[in-house]
């Protein structure tokens, strides 16, 4: 009797153990929550310093659009033709005004009132 005593009771725990893996194999397992999303620092933007308003620029074409046309042939004679396309596209500023500009050969093809109104209009570009 001991003999089936001993059976029986390891006949159980078998039994038991068997069930006990059984039922783990077959529960559903349960899902891991998925975390949520975790908020990504943004940088704010630092908006650019507004730069200050450019001082109106004159070119050299303005300026010789200001004199006669004997006058814008006899500088494109005094300096060429060549030069003369180019200057047309330069800035034309107060720093220009000396006294040597005003002794060279571009400056000898403006009359007295083309060289005053260029100054008037050199001056009221640059605020003066």
């Amino acid at each position: 009797m001991k003999k089936q005593l001993v059976r029986l009771t390891a006949l159980l725990v078998i039994s038991v153990t068997t069930l006990a893996i059984l039922g783990a194999c077959e529960a559903e397992p349960t899902p891991t929550p998925t975390p949520l999303p975790t908020a990504t620092p943004t940088a704010t933007p630092i908006p650019e310093p507004t730069p200050e308003p450019a001082m109106p620029m004159l070119l050299m074409s303005d300026i010789m659009d200001m004199v006669s046309e004997e006058e814008q042939e006899c500088v494109k004679a005094a300096v060429g033709e060549d030069v003369y396309n180019l200057m047309l596209q330069t800035p034309f500023t107060a720093d220009m005004m000396t006294a040597d500009a005003a002794s060279s050969p571009v400056a000898a093809c403006l009359s007295p009132e083309s060289q005053a109104a260029i100054a008037q209009a050199v001056l009221a570009t640059a605020g003066g």
